[in-house]
């Protein structure tokens, strides 16, 4: 379902915010990711999730459609895709809670 390749399309990017974690996303055929914020304890993809933006602009999109927020206590363990191209889903699993979210972060 991916096709980018970190072994091959390598950078190195800086982000004003804390991020302790990036996640892969089935957007722009997986170049766009998801980055876990811990500055807000957020979830948020980076700009080349919309079609506007570059392929290869990393930076955080700072739009909160496309992002998710955690409680304060919580923390991110793991995200896992799943669903068809068309219809992704994903599964976000805090020390807390289990979430089922629509392509926007949107619990279902």
């Amino acid at each position: 379902m991916f096709q980018f390749d970190p072994f091959i399309d390598t950078r190195e990017v800086t982000y004003a915010w804390k991020v302790r974690h990036i996640y892969a996303s089935p957007f722009r055929l997986g170049k766009a990711l998801m980055l876990y914020n811990v500055s807000e304890n957020l979830l948020q993809f980076s700009k080349n999730r919309v079609d506007k933006y570059s392929e290869d602009d990393l930076s955080i999109y700072s739009n909160r459609k496309y992002s998710f927020q955690l409680s304060y206590d919580e923390h991110v363990v793991d995200i896992c895709w799943f669903g068809t191209p068309n219809v992704p889903k994903s599964v976000i699993a805090t020390n807390q809670r289990i979430y089922i979210v629509d392509k926007n972060l949107g619990i279902l």
